[in-house]
C-alpha cells in the first residue's frame, strides 16, 4: 500500500468502566436491553447528505488549523478553496510566509512542505476517470473532500452499505461495500447521526476491515447562505479532525475550524487570482517527484467467474462416428471428404489459385492412408477469468 511520505508530513508541524452494582439487587433480574435493528435503508439515510453535497460547487474560507504528530504540535493559518469536479487548494501560512501547500486540478495533485528534508515537490498525475495509483489513505485531496462532506453517495454504492446500531447514542454506521482503489482493496465505514442523518465521522479501513488507515471526525456544523441562491443554507464541518495513521509510530493529525464570517459557497473566486488559484506554483529549490513512479497502472477487470463445458458421456453409452451436417447449413463444418464450393464460372480450385498441376506418377494404393473419421475427444474442463 502507497502512502505519503511520514518524513514529509513530519516537516508540515516543524513549520507551524466499572459498573456500580445495587446492593440486594441480583444481577439476573437486570439484563442488557436487546439492541434494536434499525428501521432505514442507506439511500433513504443518505437522501439529506446527498441533496447537501449536489448543492456545493464552491468553496472558499480562512480556516485555522492546528497541527500535530507525536509529541509536537502547533497552529497555522490557511486559505481553502475548492471547485468542482477537482479544483482544490489549502495554503498553510505563518508570520514568516507560506509553508506548506496542497493542490488539485483536473490533471493532478501536489503538496509541498516549506522546511521538509528532501526538499521535493510531490505530485501524482491522474487518469481519464480522476483516479490516481495511490491510496485513498495518502495525503491528498480526495480524501479532505470527502471528510468535508462534499462526495455524492450513488444509489448503487448505499444499495451496498449495510446499516447497523452504533455503540453510541444517537448514531447509525454504514458499512460499505470494500472497493478497490489505488491497488488496494479499502472498506469505507460512515457514522451518522440518528436524530439528524448528519455525518459524524468518516473512517478508511484496509482490506482486511480492521486496520484503520484514515479518520475524520466532525465535533460541529456550520450553516452556511448559498450564494447562488441567498435565501438558501447548506451545512458545512464547523470543526472537525483529520487522521492519517500511514505511520503508526508517528500519525498525523490535522485540525479544522471554519469561521461563519469568512466560509462562502458558491460565491465567485477573485477575478484577479482565479487563472493562478488552481496551479502548482514553481518552488525554487525544490525538485519534483512523481508519487506513481514505479506503480504499473491497476487494469480494471471484471469478477471472477466460473465457466464449466458440458460433462462427459455416461459410462455405458456407446457413440457413433459423427456425421456432419449438410453444407449450406448455417454453423456446418466441411469435413475432410466434402469438396470445396465452386462458383459458376470457376471450374477448378486448384487451377484458378496455382495454375495447371504438373504430372506426377500415380500413387500406389498402398500408400493411400485410411480417412479419418474427424472425431476429436473432449475433456470436461473449468476456465477462470
Amino acid at each position: 500500500m502507497r502512502y505519503a511520505r511520514p518524513v514529509t508530513l513530519a516537516t508540515l508541524l516543524l513549520v507551524v468502566q466499572a459498573g456500580c452494582r445495587t446492593a440486594g439487587v441480583d444481577n439476573l433480574a437486570r439484563q442488557a436491553p436487546v439492541a434494536v435493528k434499525p428501521q432505514i435503508d442507506a439511500q433513504t439515510l443518505l437522501t439529506e447528505h446527498n441533496r447537501n453535497a449536489e448543492r456545493i460547487e464552491k468553496i472558499s474560507a480562512r480556516p485555522s488549523l492546528t497541527v500535530s504528530t507525536g509529541r509536537r504540535s502547533g497552529g497555522a493559518n490557511g486559505y481553502l478553496a475548492l471547485e468542482r469536479p477537482r479544483n482544490f487548494r489549502l495554503e498553510v501560512n505563518s508570520t514568516a510566509g507560506a509553508v506548506a501547500d496542497i493542490g488539485s486540478n483536473d490533471e493532478k495533485f501536489w503538496f509541498w512542505t516549506k522546511d521538509n528534508q528532501e526538499k521535493k515537490v510531490f505530485y501524482c498525475d491522474y487518469d481519464e476517470s480522476g483516479k490516481t495509483p495511490l491510496s485513498p489513505a495518502t495525503l491528498q485531496p480526495e480524501w479532505i473532500v470527502e471528510a468535508l462532506g462534499l462526495r455524492v453517495i450513488s444509489d448503487s454504492e448505499a444499495a451496498g452499505c449495510k446499516v447497523t446500531q452504533g455503540k453510541e447514542p444517537d448514531t447509525l454506521v454504514l458499512t460499505h461495500r470494500p472497493v478497490r482503489a489505488g491497488g488496494d482493496t479499502v472498506t469505507r465505514v460512515t457514522i451518522l447521526s440518528a436524530s439528524t442523518h448528519r455525518v459524524k465521522e468518516h473512517q478508511l479501513f484496509a482490506g482486511d476491515a480492521k486496520t484503520l488507515i484514515a479518520r475524520a471526525v466532525i465535533e460541529d456544523y456550520l450553516k452556511v447562505p448559498d450564494g447562488s441562491h441567498p435565501d438558501e443554507t447548506v451545512y458545512l464541518p464547523k470543526k472537525m479532525k483529520l487522521e492519517w495513521m500511514a505511520d503508526r509510530h508517528n500519525p498525523l493529525n490535522l485540525g479544522v475550524n471554519f469561521a461563519q464570517g469568512s466560509t462562502k459557497v458558491n460565491e465567485e473566486f477573485p477575478a484577479d487570482r482565479y487563472a493562478a488559484l488552481f496551479v502548482e506554483d514553481p518552488r525554487q529549490g525544490y525538485e519534483r517527484e512523481n508519487l506513481a513512479a514505479g506503480i504499473k497502472p491497476q487494469q480494471s477487470q471484471g469478477p471472477t467467474t466460473l465457466r464449466e463445458t458440458l460433462p462427459a458421456p455416461p459410462t455405458g453409452v456407446k457413440l457413433g462416428v459423427p456425421e456432419p451436417a449438410p453444407l449450406g447449413v448455417d454453423g456446418a463444418m466441411r469435413t475432410e471428404l466434402d469438396p470445396v464450393a465452386l462458383s459458376a464460372t470457376r471450374t477448378s480450385l486448384r487451377d484458378d489459385l496455382l495454375g495447371p498441376a504438373l504430372p506426377t506418377a500415380p500413387e500406389p494404393s498402398f500408400a493411400k492412408p485410411e480417412v479419418s473419421s474427424g472425431w476429436r475427444a473432449s475433456n470436461s474442463s473449468f476456465e477462470r477469468y
